[in-house]
């Protein structure tokens, strides 16, 4: 599961702009992230930063949830034949970052 830095979406969701309002298959796994952060992680942190966090904490739930959406990809986690890995990819350095 790749996120990536400055991601439109997750921004829209943070900043509170409705701009994606029916798109929530898009959203709805945002707004799961952003309400997994702590309270105090959410009220402290910079809109750059907030949106950060979310990025990387969307993609550790997805790479939790990926057995769910997939029952041939369950079985492939569970018997060792494939890891499920998240990362974050920086726009502005070209790096990924491994979670």
């Amino acid at each position: 599961v790749l996120g990536h830095s400055g991601c439109g979406a997750v921004s829209s969701v943070v900043t509170g702009d409705h701009s994606l309002e029916r798109m929530d298959h898009l959203t709805v796994p945002i707004r799961e992230a952003l309400a997994s952060l702590t309270p105090v992680a959410r009220q402290l942190a910079s809109a750059d930063t907030l949106v950060s966090a979310v990025v990387r904490q969307h993609a550790l739930l997805t790479r939790d949830r990926i057995g769910a959406a997939s029952a041939f990809l369950a079985q492939a986690v569970a018997e060792g034949r494939v890891r499920a890995e998240a990362a974050v990819f920086d726009m502005n350095t070209g790096r990924v970052n491994w979670l």
